[in-house]
């Protein structure tokens, strides 16, 4: 399952319901992205064709998401790549429960310090990668997470609805069956960069 760019872009203009007049300048932003050489991995280059498989359009979601949250792109592409086992975590346990049927059985989130001006701040005060790393988890361990860091004081925390992202991305594909492939695509693409980062070959 691949698609090209346009049949990435018009699901992710889908996704966070971009404008129709609109749609130019956001497929301006994903060939940003694309230049610098994310998501990793999809064959680009002089005469080809870019090609996207399930798990570089997701990674792209993500990317969005982030900018979303604030962050400059160059931002948002070091989080994920400074990071993949956790995103690839998140993204296999959202899929591995399939297109939700009347509610989402177990939401799967990605929570995070975004940090976005960090590279503003002065010396000593500015936090270190791993305090914008993601963390992945479901409802009962993030609302766990967020009471101990309440209570320990903390100034902001971000989450992504990896399930609820995950859902929209596949709303462009009209049958059920192909939504459903693309969840189980999505899950093999996770287990295989899981191993790959593992092995340290990210």
């Amino acid at each position: 399952m691949e698609f090209r760019f346009a049949e990435t872009e018009r699901a992710l203009a889908l996704t966070h319901a971009i404008a129709d007049d609109k749609r130019s300048a956001f497929a301006n932003r994903l060939r940003h992205l694309q230049r610098l050489g994310f998501p990793p991995g999809v064959n680009t280059g002089r005469g080809k064709v870019a090609a996207y498989g399930v798990g570089e359009v997701f990674l792209l979601g993500v990317a969005l998401e982030l900018m979303q949250l604030g962050l400059n792109p160059e931002r948002a592409v070091d989080a994920i790549t400074d990071d993949l086992f956790a995103v690839a975590m998140g993204a296999g346990m959202a899929a591995y429960d399939g297109p939700p049927t009347g509610g989402f059985k177990n939401p799967i989130f990605y929570y995070l310090d975004p940090s976005a001006l960090n590279d503003l701040m002065r010396p000593g005060r500015q936090g270190d990668r791993a305090s914008a790393s993601f963390f992945y988890a479901g409802l009962g361990i993030i609302n766990e997470h967020l009471a101990a860091r309440a209570k320990e004081g903390f100034g902001r925390v971000a989450l992504i609805n990896v399930s609820f992202l995950v859902h929209r991305i596949s709303g462009f594909l009209v049958k059920p069956e192909d939504k459903q492939a693309f969840y189980d695509r999505l899950a093999i693409w996770a287990d295989h960069l899981k191993d790959g980062v593992d092995d340290g070959h990210p």
